[in-house]
């Protein structure tokens, strides 16, 4: 497949939609040929099809390596952080590490056009189920799905390229023509998405076929979570805590006690996952783990990094592992290939709410909520507990030591988290050479300026 097929342009997309296929590969649902077009009411003619179609946006969501939902929410924004540099020479993944970006690299355009192809795929199917051949309790909660599905793949671009298309229909001819919208509109749109999932989709998990583990639909406890997410982006420290503290009520949703179990399939601190497709192969640990003993792996952890751990951590033994040339690289998962299903793609777990509860005590005035939250995740990693009586910035302070070391590597948090408390400039400009503020939002893909004449990109590119 060549370069231009393989990173075709959103738009295109739209037109040509892709195949979703079902998680197993056990039967395929084509949708139709054009965006535009009204999809018939035989592609959900039933329950059972309706929910392979939703199944399938997962299944699409693993299929390549390095895309939107495969590696790249991790990966990318992880060596525009300081957490990862790429060991190899790829000019391309070097332009990441060193914040020198342009609108040509290939894996900008990757990451850029599955993530509007997620949206796509969505878009279609919410269209499919506005049919009556559906029973209204599946219904219900696919559309939840997807509304969760929608607002994760909005969430990372806009931490990735600030304002951006807002596609929520089909028309061909209006989403060729989309220039950017204000991310607080965007934002907008997310919350109203994750407060219908809200109130969309069950409080239990759906369970899994016998072949498949649990926790791979998303339910409200995920939409919630995401809430929680959004709302600490926006300083609404408020609304945050409540978000947070609904899902950290759940009896179903416990830390595990072990870093080394966190990222099991079978983990009770799993909100949300994915199996990965085909032969077991999930690939932010292909692209992780070396392929052998005495190979490199592709990323190495940056000293800063490594640095950055508290003497006694047991999350630096259990989560960074070393080869035998020296280089340390990202261990949470720790199979590169196998098709058990022990490990799957965690798309969100509660440690993350511990923390957004955390920031948002801290900022709301419960210095000591926040010092009780915070002590959960450390105590975990067999640190010795905060104690009382510290500052509100020293409370601050410590959830942005407990944010780095806990979500390391994990979907960008650290490049968000950088960006959104002001430290970019500060931390990445010594650290690298070519750093400028500019360097805070990706470009937007060359092939989509061309495309559209509403697009406007982004200052310094």
């Amino acid at each position: 497949m060549t370069i231009n097929n393989r990173f075709r342009s959103y738009r295109y997309l739209l037109l040509m939609a892709a195949v979703i296929s079902v998680t197993g590969c056990k039967q395929m649902v084509s949708l139709p040929d054009r965006g535009d077009q009204s999809i018939s009411q035989g592609y959900f003619a039933s329950d059972q099809k309706a929910i392979d179609a939703v199944n399938g946006l997962k299944a699409n969501a693993m299929r390549e390596n390095g895309t939107f939902l495969n590696g790249a929410g991790s990966i990318y924004p992880g060596m525009s952080a300081d957490e990862l540099k790429p060991t190899g020479s790829a000019k391309a993944w070097d332009d990441f590490a060193e914040n020198r970006l342009g609108s040509g690299n290939i894996y900008v355009a990757t990451i850029y056009n599955t993530a509007y192809s997620l949206i796509a795929q969505v878009n279609l199917v919410l269209q499919g189920l506005g049919g009556n051949n559906v029973s209204p309790a599946v219904c219900t909660r696919l559309r939840g799905e997807c509304y969760c599905w929608r607002a994760s793949a909005y969430c990372l671009l806009l931490g990735l390229f600030g304002d951006v298309p807002l596609v929520i229909g089909t028309n061909v001819d209006t989403n060729a023509i989309l220039a950017r919208s204000p991310a607080a509109i965007v934002y907008s749109r997310i919350i109203d998405d994750l407060q219908a999932a809200d109130s969309l989709l069950p409080g239990d998990y759906v369970p899994g076929d016998k072949d498949v583990v649990s926790r791979t639909s998303p339910n409200k406890w995920v939409a919630r979570g995401l809430l929680a997410r959004i709302y600490l982006y926006q300083e609404r420290w408020q609304d945050a805590e409540r978000m947070a503290t609904s899902v950290l009520g759940r009896a179903d949703l416990v830390l595990e006690q072990s870093p080394d179990s966190v990222f099991l399939s079978s983990s009770r601190e799993i909100m949300w996952q994915l199996v990965p497709w085909g032969q077991g192969v999930n690939a932010e640990a292909t692209y992780f783990l070396p392929a052998g003993a005495n190979l490199k792996p592709s990323f190495a952890i940056r000293s800063t990094l490594l640095n950055a751990f508290e003497p006694g951590d047991r999350r630096k033994a259990a989560w960074t592992a070393t080869n035998s040339s020296g280089v340390v690289y990202p261990f949470k998962y720790k199979q590169r290939t196998g098709g058990d299903n022990k490990e799957c793609y965690v798309m969100m777990r509660l440690a993350e709410q511990y923390l957004i509860r955390a920031e948002a005590r801290g900022y709301n005035g419960d210095l000591a909520g926040a010092i009780d939250d915070l002590n959960t995740i450390r105590l975990r990693a067999g640190l010795s507990p905060l104690k009382n009586g510290l500052s509100r910035q020293e409370v601050l302070s410590a959830v942005g030591q407990e944010r780095r070391i806990e979500l390391m590597c994990e979907w960008g948090h650290r490049w968000r988290d950088l960006k959104r408390t002001g430290q970019a400039d500060s931390l990445l400009g010594p650290l690298k050479p070519a750093w400028k503020p500019t360097a805070a939002l990706y470009p937007f893909p060359a092939e989509e300026l061309k495309r559209d004449s509403h697009l406007v990109q982004n200052p310094g590119y």
